[in-house]
């Protein structure tokens, strides 16, 4: 006979590792909790993260902001740095610009960046998605292509990515 002693922690993740339908899921259901983070106020961020302030707020703010909110409050953001840190800032900006347009032209204006990848809808998850295949078509296509012109717009969009 084996008399090894589990703690329930162990027990419980054991148990979830396990569950292949719904009835077993219900089992385990009662020994679980979900709540708010008393750390991080449900944020996911350290408090490294959560500390420094940008044009007045912080991170976990500027992540409830929805998508439209952020747009307007991520251009001011390079103005508001020293003169040094005024280029890297512009680059990040317009990167996040670029994404960002795409995705409003999607119909998602209304999406926040704290929001678990796992709320979203279908339709949100294929257009957020759509936008990472088209430019990874786009690329493919420029590479299959005889064109010289399709050669230079391949090298010049892989330099954008590797920035």
């Amino acid at each position: 006979m084996d008399f090894t002693y589990f703690n329930a922690t162990y027990t419980v993740e054991n148990a979830l590792s396990k569950i292949r339908d719904e009835k077993g899921m219900k089992r385990v259901e009662k020994f679980l909790k979900q709540s708010v983070c008393p750390e991080c106020g449900g944020t996911r961020l350290s408090d490294a993260a959560r500390a420094p302030r940008l044009r007045g707020i912080s991170l976990a703010e500027a992540c409830k902001m929805t998508l439209s909110e952020l747009i307007g409050w991520v251009k001011g953001v390079p103005a508001s740095l020293p003169e040094e840190m005024r280029p890297m800032a512009e680059n990040i900006c317009e990167s996040f610009l670029d994404v960002s347009k795409r995705l409003t032209d999607l119909g998602l204006s209304y999406l926040t960046l704290d929001r678990a990848a796992s709320t979203l809808s279908t339709g949100e998850h294929y257009g957020t998605l759509s936008l990472t295949c088209f430019r990874m078509i786009n690329l493919m296509t420029a590479a299959l292509s005889p064109c010289p012109y399709m050669k230079t717009a391949l090298i010049c969009a892989l330099k954008g990515l590797i920035r």
